[in-house]
């Protein structure tokens, strides 16, 4: 059975199953398309709507398997996923657009935006936050591991709450999810064919084991475009407690106007 979309926001129409609106604006210059986390669905990113401003439309990529695509088969490859999300935004680009994407959803958005540029579509920006560049990819096998092995590192990282697990039909349900994406982040290789154009800006937290400093200047290499970093307070999902700061980091590298933040992030 199919879910409602509900709490992610309603289907595109254009992207199909792929996108989900949070913020519909038509007449917006600008589109905000937003990649999940390994595990993570387009919910993720609904509260975001509740601060934008109304120059800016709010999208998510819906991936397969999860919320209300639950019922949809799961995809273990970044490059399907890549060229799925890239078919889905550019079918409904009408307006200038720039991506965000956090940990796989950076790898994802990073992968979306090379296919854009190359299909003719400028990308007014690139935001990458919490993940390593292609270059400095950190070879991990939790995929292949077993389920307790795999559930203690979603701990590690605080991704999701650990009591979810305990209930048996949701273990059933989120675990083929999160190994699945897991599969797609652990065997992506990128190709070195050509750079971006676009600037970057690329978060990261103080306190995220998952990407360091200097890590994340390496990005720098694979755009023309000018490659700013910010570093914000918190470990590797700073963002659910900073989402506020990081909405704020994006409008002004976007040139919006942005709402009040409880700290800037330092650029350094």
């Amino acid at each position: 059975m199919k879910r409602g979309n509900v709490m992610n926001g309603a289907s595109s129409g254009i992207g199909g199953d792929w996108l989900r609106v949070h913020r519909r604006s038509p007449a917006a210059p600008l589109q905000l398309a937003c990649f999940p986390h390994a595990g993570g669905g387009a919910s993720f990113f609904r509260r975001w709507a509740d601060i934008l401003p109304a120059e800016v439309e709010l999208v998510a990529v819906q991936y397969p398997g999860r919320e209300d695509r639950i019922d949809d088969a799961l995809i273990p490859e970044i490059g399907e996923l890549a060229r799925t999300a890239a078919d889905a935004l550019r079918n409904g680009v009408r307006r200038r657009i720039a991506l965000f994407g956090h940990s796989m959803g950076a790898t994802l958005a990073f992968e979306t935006a090379r296919l854009l540029e190359r299909s003719g579509i400028a990308v007014s920006h690139l935001f990458l936050s919490g993940q390593t560049p292609p270059h400095r990819h950190r070879a991990t096998h939790f995929h292949l591991q077993s389920d307790e092995d795999l559930l203690d590192e979603v701990r590690r990282l605080a991704a999701t709450p650990m009591e979810i697990f305990d209930i048996a039909e949701i273990r059933q349900l989120l675990l083929p999810v999160i190994r699945s994406d897991y599969r797609a982040i652990e065997t992506y290789r990128a190709d070195d064919t050509g750079r971006l154009l676009c600037p970057i800006t690329v978060m990261l937290a103080d306190a995220d084991t998952e990407v360091s400093l200097d890590e994340a200047g390496g990005w720098a290499r694979h755009s023309h475009g000018r490659t700013t970093i910010r570093t914000f307070t918190g470990s590797h999902f700073y963002l659910v407690e900073r989402w506020r700061d990081v909405v704020a980091a994006i409008l002004a590298d976007l040139g919006c106007a942005h709402p009040p933040s409880s700290g800037w992030p330092s650029t350094p």
